[in-house]
């Protein structure tokens, strides 16, 4: 969830809020499913997937709508590793409102899509060395 690079950004938010047209909202009426989903968004697993599904526009930029969105396969976890990424997940927001790194919780959460996805250790290690938008 590393705000310091060139990828879509995905949060939680508490208090209310405007939205406008270039925002997206997803609700759940279970805070482990919508923690799971942010999870999940914010991944290397996800942005690998996003940048093969989103329209490009220009050399960097992504036309994120809706409909390429919902073409961006989630995997289901079972029940006990939802709640870990759950867990994870308010850990790394927690310690972003106090300014504390968060990357090695970052990093747990990739591995449990990575595993979840059947990637080998292989495969993981050249998406991270090879695919510039997982570099961080």
């Amino acid at each position: 969830m590393d705000g310091s690079r060139n990828f879509p950004r995905f949060t939680k938010v508490d208090e209310n809020y405007f939205l406008d047209k270039t925002t997206f909202l997803l609700q759940a009426n279970d805070e482990t499913i919508e923690n799971y989903l942010l999870g999940f968004l914010n991944s290397k697993n996800a942005e690998f997937m996003i940048y093969h599904t989103v329209m490009t526009l220009g050399e960097s930029s992504l036309g994120l709508q809706k409909k390429y969105i919902e073409m961006i396969p989630i995997p289901m976890l079972d029940e006990l590793e939802m709640k870990q990424v759950s867990k994870l997940v308010t850990e790394i927001l927690n310690r972003k409102k106090q300014n504390q790194d968060t990357k090695l919780l970052e990093n747990e959460i990739d591995n449990i899509f990575f595993n979840a996805t059947s990637f080998t250790n292989i495969e993981m290690e050249f998406l991270e060395n090879n695919f510039v938008y997982l570099q961080h």
